[in-house]
């Protein structure tokens, strides 16, 4: 009977260690099988970035920064982000837009089609309308004023 016990025991705890590194094994949410993140979750973060330096930047200049990424990276960069963002997941720049006012930007990446959808100037109604489940990473990413107004699941 102990040795019976004994037996149990031992398989028990290894089923418990091979469940433990399974789970460990695998990815979080957003993550490709091997731990990365997806084009997506890494664009999505890139323009986070992009975007929380320019929100920084219009605290202390009552504007938003405007120009081509060039011009952005001068306004922004080491003062409110260290290495500011320029591409996406696809190696495509990001096109970031101001209103003429300087009181409106849109940061949009192409997504893995890696071309732009035709979109209204910054301010659009379109800007306005939410799409944050589409399931086509080909779709483009848009970030309007503060949040993600199209964004692939």
């Amino acid at each position: 009977m102990k040795r019976l016990v004994l037996s149990i025991a031992v398989v028990l705890s290894c089923s418990v260690a091979a469940g433990t590194a399974l789970s460990a094994s695998r990815p979080a949410p957003g993550e490709g099988p091997s731990g990365e993140k997806s084009g997506v979750a890494k664009t999505a973060e890139q323009i986070r970035i992009l975007a929380t330096a320019m929100e920084a930047y219009a605290v202390d200049n009552n504007a938003y920064p405007a120009g081509t990424l060039d011009d952005l990276e001068k306004a922004l960069s080491p003062t409110y982000v260290e290495k500011m963002p320029r591409l996406d997941a696809w190696e495509t720049p990001l096109r970031v837009e101001t209103s003429k006012d300087r009181m409106n930007y849109r940061i949009t990446s192409a997504g893995s089609d890696k071309g732009f959808e035709a979109r209204g100037p910054v301010g659009c109604p379109a800007d306005k309308e939410k799409a944050l489940d589409l399931a086509d990473d080909r779709r483009d990413l848009v970030y309007y004023n503060g949040e993600f107004v199209q964004l692939v699941k």
